[in-house]
């Protein structure tokens, strides 16, 4: 056997690709059969106001919070070689 069609044989993905389309289209099946607990024009409803809500002291809090977790993550074992990659 060639080298190409030995390839070919170990490399086709076919079967698993069928596989996971068939299990994402069942899937889908089952999400378009959910039901919103709530209209559109209650969600518009529950939305108009949060349009004046200030959140500008966020940004802050949120820049707070992600430079204090390095520091923390560093100090659990192992976690050098975890995020190394990253």
């Amino acid at each position: 056997m060639s080298l190409q069609a030995d390839l070919s044989v170990k490399l086709d993905t076919s079967g698993l690709v069928t596989t996971l389309l068939n299990g994402l289209s069942s899937a889908s099946g089952n999400l378009n059969g959910v039901t919103l607990p709530a209209s559109g024009q209650q969600l518009s409803d529950a939305q108009q106001p949060t349009t004046s809500l200030d959140t500008s002291g966020i940004g802050s809090i949120v820049g707070q919070v992600v430079a204090s977790i390095g520091p923390l993550l560093g100090s659990f074992p192992g976690t050098q070689e975890v995020l190394a990659p990253l």
